[in-house]
């Protein structure tokens, strides 16, 4: 007789819409890639069929002496500090790169 107490994990397909890459993975976690479209940014994937798109956001402020790593610039020098992920429904998912930023223990007098 066959253990009907086990639960049945589903495979899942994914893929990214920008750089083609697909994965496939069970279990209830989102799967993401170094998208090669993005510089190698670490983004979530889409699952099969959703129809969805990732969108960069643009740091619009001063950067002023932040270290900002070369994997968030683009090819045109703008430099990303989201990215979402919207869907046809009108659903979306947002990825926030954090900066990382310099502090002058010398002006501080320590």
């Amino acid at each position: 007789m066959p253990d009907s107490t086990k639960a049945v994990l589903m495979t899942k397909n994914w893929y990214c819409p920008n750089c083609s890459t697909t994965h496939q993975s069970q279990g209830p976690k989102v799967a993401t890639h170094a998208c090669a479209a993005f510089n190698g940014l670490q983004l979530p994937m889409f699952l099969e069929g959703s129809g969805g798109y990732h969108k960069p956001v643009y740091r619009e402020d001063y950067i002023g002496p932040d270290l900002v790593a070369d994997e968030v610039r683009t090819g045109h020098g703008k430099i990303v500090s989201a990215v979402s992920q919207e869907y046809p429904d009108g659903s979306n998912g947002l990825v926030v790169i954090m900066p990382c930023a310099v502090i002058n223990t010398e002006a501080m007098g320590r």
